[in-house]
């Protein structure tokens, strides 16, 4: 029992060596190219950080949608609305 639990407390891990990166390292490492030379962990934190970049671009532009005014007259293939029926055409 004494040994399952050293061997319980031996296998945690030291989370110390967390790094957090700000807005703008994340955004600088999405423009960087990794290359070819560069480690696969280097290639995934590039690739993570341009995912995470591509989404957020979706996310804005939701909001942007949903910030516009509402009129009485919508496109029925995406979520504009018009103050004319005419400005649909």
């Amino acid at each position: 029992l004494e040994t399952d639990e050293a061997d319980r407390s031996g296998m945690k891990r030291n989370r110390n060596g967390i790094i957090t990166l700000t807005e703008e390292q994340t955004a600088e490492l999405a423009k960087r190219d990794p290359g070819d030379e560069a480690s696969l962990s280097e290639k995934v934190l590039a690739q993570t950080a341009a995912e995470r970049d591509r989404i957020s671009e979706v996310k804005d532009k939701c909001v942007e949608l949903n910030i516009e005014p509402k009129f009485a007259n919508r496109c029925q293939y995406c979520p504009k609305s018009f103050k004319k029926p005419s400005d649909l055409v």
